[in-house]
């Protein structure tokens, strides 16, 4: 807790003519979209909304990374446009009814939850006024794209261990992963662990594509494998070099037949774990 940030909040709020009181959601943290456990599952456009009311206390925190990870009462104190004088000034700045031109008041929405984009003094020094709800120009939501999380939720449930939260696409001269196109914010990659290995994928059709057919394979049945090795082999990874890691860090090669290869090895540990625990 930083109390310089404190005292010039509670500093702020008696040039408002009001005597602090502490209150819970003062000390809760003031977070970034990016800090919701399902943040990357959300589309990248968003369906936007004009002359919305939304309840402040739906607010959760700020797309502005000056103020991530502080309290919402270190927040009050360290913004920098919010010396409104008395109350009344600072009503008619946040209502826009001081007869000059302001910024809208804009908010970003991610399931239930709403980010201040736009018009953080103004929302923020509301917020401890008490006001309760506000009128806000813009609300731009995200939708949680339901079929990359399936998708995810599926990888984990075969033990594939998907990872989504890369900042950048590691690599090295020894080797070059592909990269998901595109595929959500912040996060241009996914990685699974197939047969001890690490496989990147390309793009989500592809990994919609992989999941069909790791369902497909049966293990003990070798003609059934050999046959999906060779029509999806040709029609998904045709021209396609695959990269994959072993635990060793030795460059390991994947190609098509390598790739049902580690498929139906995968299948065969955790089939023989599942049976070495009854």
């Amino acid at each position: 807790m930083n109390n310089t940030l404190v005292e010039m909040a509670i500093q702020r709020l008696k040039k408002l003519g009001l005597e602090y009181q502490p209150l819970p959601w003062h000390y809760d943290t003031n977070i970034q979209p990016q800090d919701l456990e399902d943040y990357c599952f959300y589309k990248q456009k968003p369906i936007i909304t004009d002359k919305v009311a939304v309840k402040l206390d739906k607010i959760v925190g700020t797309t502005h990374p000056g103020y991530h990870s502080q309290t919402w009462i270190e927040t009050l104190g360290s913004l920098k446009k919010s010396n409104y004088g008395e109350r009344q000034a600072a009503y008619e700045i946040i209502y826009n009814k001081h007869g000059k031109a302001s910024q809208p008041k804009i908010l970003h929405k991610y399931g239930d939850k709403y980010f201040i984009f736009e018009g953080n003094n103004r929302i923020t020094t509301a917020k401890f006024l008490g006001i309760e709800e506000l009128e806000f120009d813009y609300i731009q939501e995200y939708k949680l794209n339901d079929a990359l999380l399936k998708a995810y939720n599926k990888l984990t449930e075969l033990g594939l261990n998907p990872e989504t939260r890369f900042e950048k696409v590691p690599y090295n001269t020894r080797r070059t992963p592909i990269r998901f196109n595109g595929l959500h914010k912040g996060t241009p990659i996914w990685r699974i662990t197939l047969n001890d290995k690490r496989l990147y994928i390309e793009t989500f059709e592809l990994i919609r594509d992989f999941i069909k057919q790791f369902e497909n394979i049966n293990i003990g049945v070798k003609q059934k494998v050999k046959y999906h090795i060779k029509q999806f082999g040709y029609k998904i990874f045709a021209g396609k070099a695959l990269k994959g890691l072993p635990n060793n860090s030795d460059l390991f090669t994947v190609n098509k037949d390598q790739v049902y290869y580690d498929i139906y090895h995968h299948k065969l540990k955790m089939h023989q774990s599942k049976f070495d625990n009854k």
